[in-house]
Protein backbone atom coordinates (compact mmCIF):
# COMPACT_ATOMS: atom_id res chain seq x y z
CA UNK A 1 0.00 0.00 0.00
CA UNK A 2 1.75 3.55 -1.33
CA UNK A 3 0.96 6.34 0.56
CA UNK A 4 -1.56 7.80 -1.83
CA UNK A 5 -3.75 4.85 -1.22
CA UNK A 6 -5.61 6.05 2.13
CA UNK A 7 -6.00 9.45 0.11
CA UNK A 8 -8.43 7.41 -2.87
CA UNK A 9 -9.64 5.87 -0.60
CA UNK A 10 -10.83 8.76 1.34
CA UNK A 11 -12.43 10.50 -1.75
CA UNK A 12 -13.61 7.53 -3.09
CA UNK A 13 -16.11 7.12 0.04
CA UNK A 14 -16.96 10.73 -0.34
CA UNK A 15 -17.83 10.28 -3.99
CA UNK A 16 -20.05 7.47 -2.82
CA UNK A 17 -21.67 9.18 -0.19
CA UNK A 18 -22.14 12.60 -2.38
CA UNK A 19 -23.93 9.73 -4.70
CA UNK A 20 -25.65 7.93 -2.25
CA UNK A 21 -27.22 11.68 -0.83
CA UNK A 22 -28.34 12.62 -4.38
CA UNK A 23 -30.10 9.48 -5.37
CA UNK A 24 -31.78 8.67 -2.15
CA UNK A 25 -34.85 10.88 -2.99
CA UNK A 26 -35.25 9.30 -6.10
CA UNK A 27 -36.56 6.26 -6.93
CA UNK A 28 -34.65 3.97 -9.27
CA UNK A 29 -38.23 2.04 -10.30
CA UNK A 30 -41.07 3.63 -12.09
CA UNK A 31 -44.30 1.90 -10.66
CA UNK A 32 -46.14 1.80 -13.87
CA UNK A 33 -43.17 0.23 -16.10
CA UNK A 34 -42.02 -2.64 -14.38
CA UNK A 35 -38.55 -4.37 -15.09
CA UNK A 36 -39.04 -6.90 -17.33
CA UNK A 37 -35.47 -8.66 -17.16
CA UNK A 38 -31.40 -8.04 -17.03
CA UNK A 39 -29.01 -8.52 -19.75
CA UNK A 40 -25.28 -8.35 -19.01
CA UNK A 41 -22.00 -9.06 -20.75
CA UNK A 42 -19.24 -9.75 -18.46
CA UNK A 43 -15.53 -9.35 -19.64
CA UNK A 44 -12.10 -10.05 -17.33
CA UNK A 45 -9.42 -12.34 -16.18
CA UNK A 46 -10.17 -15.56 -15.47
CA UNK A 47 -7.86 -18.14 -13.94
CA UNK A 48 -9.15 -21.75 -13.09
CA UNK A 49 -8.94 -23.70 -10.05
CA UNK A 50 -7.47 -26.69 -11.71
CA UNK A 51 -4.61 -27.10 -10.19
CA UNK A 52 -6.14 -26.80 -6.55
CA UNK A 53 -6.44 -31.05 -5.56
CA UNK A 54 -2.38 -30.71 -6.71
CA UNK A 55 0.11 -30.01 -3.88
CA UNK A 56 2.33 -27.90 -5.45
CA UNK A 57 2.45 -27.04 -9.72
CA UNK A 58 -0.27 -28.70 -11.08
CA UNK A 59 -0.90 -29.80 -14.66
CA UNK A 60 -2.42 -26.21 -15.54
CA UNK A 61 0.55 -24.38 -14.17
CA UNK A 62 3.46 -26.67 -15.45
CA UNK A 63 1.42 -26.08 -19.06
CA UNK A 64 0.13 -22.69 -18.96
CA UNK A 65 2.20 -20.73 -16.02
CA UNK A 66 0.68 -17.93 -14.63
CA UNK A 67 -1.30 -17.18 -17.40
CA UNK A 68 -4.91 -15.83 -16.79
CA UNK A 69 -7.10 -16.30 -19.29
CA UNK A 70 -9.71 -13.45 -20.57
CA UNK A 71 -13.25 -14.49 -20.12
CA UNK A 72 -15.94 -13.06 -21.45
CA UNK A 73 -19.67 -14.03 -20.88
CA UNK A 74 -23.51 -12.93 -21.43
CA UNK A 75 -26.44 -13.49 -19.80
CA UNK A 76 -30.25 -12.66 -19.55
CA UNK A 77 -32.65 -13.15 -16.73
CA UNK A 78 -36.67 -13.00 -17.38
CA UNK A 79 -38.26 -11.59 -14.25
CA UNK A 80 -40.94 -13.49 -13.56
CA UNK A 81 -42.89 -12.12 -10.75
CA UNK A 82 -42.56 -8.59 -8.99
CA UNK A 83 -44.23 -8.27 -5.41
CA UNK A 84 -42.48 -8.77 -2.52
CA UNK A 85 -39.17 -8.60 -4.25
CA UNK A 86 -38.50 -10.20 -7.50
CA UNK A 87 -38.58 -13.36 -8.61
CA UNK A 88 -36.83 -14.17 -12.03
CA UNK A 89 -34.92 -17.42 -13.74
CA UNK A 90 -31.93 -16.98 -16.10
CA UNK A 91 -29.21 -18.31 -18.16
CA UNK A 92 -25.24 -17.89 -19.15
CA UNK A 93 -23.27 -18.29 -21.93
CA UNK A 94 -19.54 -17.97 -21.56
CA UNK A 95 -16.25 -18.48 -23.35
CA UNK A 96 -12.63 -18.17 -22.29
CA UNK A 97 -9.66 -19.52 -23.76
CA UNK A 98 -5.98 -19.19 -22.35
CA UNK A 99 -2.76 -20.54 -24.73
CA UNK A 100 0.82 -21.95 -24.52
CA UNK A 101 3.83 -22.50 -26.17
CA UNK A 102 4.33 -26.47 -26.77
CA UNK A 103 5.98 -28.21 -23.99
CA UNK A 104 7.69 -31.72 -24.22
CA UNK A 105 7.81 -33.71 -20.91
CA UNK A 106 11.20 -31.65 -19.73
CA UNK A 107 9.22 -29.07 -19.89
CA UNK A 108 10.91 -27.53 -23.09
CA UNK A 109 9.57 -25.79 -25.74
CA UNK A 110 9.64 -27.75 -28.82
CA UNK A 111 8.38 -24.99 -31.53
CA UNK A 112 8.48 -21.41 -30.93
CA UNK A 113 5.63 -20.87 -33.15
CA UNK A 114 3.46 -23.69 -32.70
CA UNK A 115 0.95 -22.90 -29.55
CA UNK A 116 -1.68 -25.05 -27.24
CA UNK A 117 -4.63 -23.38 -26.28
CA UNK A 118 -7.05 -24.69 -23.48
CA UNK A 119 -11.34 -23.22 -23.96
CA UNK A 120 -13.59 -23.31 -21.94
CA UNK A 121 -17.77 -22.87 -22.75
CA UNK A 122 -19.95 -22.04 -18.88
CA UNK A 123 -23.55 -22.81 -19.13
CA UNK A 124 -25.76 -22.05 -16.51
CA UNK A 125 -29.23 -21.69 -15.64
CA UNK A 126 -30.22 -20.22 -12.65
CA UNK A 127 -33.65 -19.73 -10.47
CA UNK A 128 -33.09 -15.77 -8.86
CA UNK A 129 -34.93 -13.85 -6.10
CA UNK A 130 -34.31 -10.27 -4.96
CA UNK A 131 -35.21 -8.40 -2.18
CA UNK A 132 -35.89 -5.31 -3.84
CA UNK A 133 -39.65 -4.52 -2.19
CA UNK A 134 -37.37 -1.74 0.22
CA UNK A 135 -35.70 -0.32 -3.06
CA UNK A 136 -38.79 0.68 -4.68
CA UNK A 137 -40.78 1.46 -1.81
CA UNK A 138 -38.81 2.93 0.63
CA UNK A 139 -35.38 4.22 -1.35
CA UNK A 140 -33.76 1.68 0.31
CA UNK A 141 -30.26 1.12 -1.73
CA UNK A 142 -29.54 -1.79 -0.83
CA UNK A 143 -30.67 -5.17 -2.33
CA UNK A 144 -29.68 -8.57 -1.58
CA UNK A 145 -30.04 -11.29 -4.31
CA UNK A 146 -30.37 -15.01 -3.29
CA UNK A 147 -29.14 -17.39 -6.53
CA UNK A 148 -29.91 -21.26 -6.93
CA UNK A 149 -28.39 -23.02 -10.47
CA UNK A 150 -26.72 -25.39 -12.69
CA UNK A 151 -23.36 -24.92 -13.77
CA UNK A 152 -21.80 -27.22 -16.75
CA UNK A 153 -18.70 -27.13 -18.56
CA UNK A 154 -17.76 -27.72 -21.71
CA UNK A 155 -14.14 -27.51 -22.03
CA UNK A 156 -11.15 -28.43 -24.60
CA UNK A 157 -7.67 -28.49 -24.78
CA UNK A 158 -6.64 -28.09 -29.01
CA UNK A 159 -3.36 -27.95 -31.03
CA UNK A 160 -2.41 -25.21 -33.32
CA UNK A 161 -4.48 -26.68 -36.19
CA UNK A 162 -7.47 -26.67 -33.84
CA UNK A 163 -7.52 -30.38 -33.22
CA UNK A 164 -8.29 -32.20 -30.47
CA UNK A 165 -5.04 -32.61 -28.29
Amino acid sequence: MNETTPHKLRWALALGCVMAILFASTSAFADDDPTRGIFEFKLGPYNPQVDAAFDGDGPYGQFFGDRTMLYGELAFERNLWQKFGTFAVGGHLGYGRVSAPVLDQDGNIIDGEERSSLRIIPLRASAIYRYDYSARHHNIPLVPVAKLGLNYYLWRVVDAGSDTA
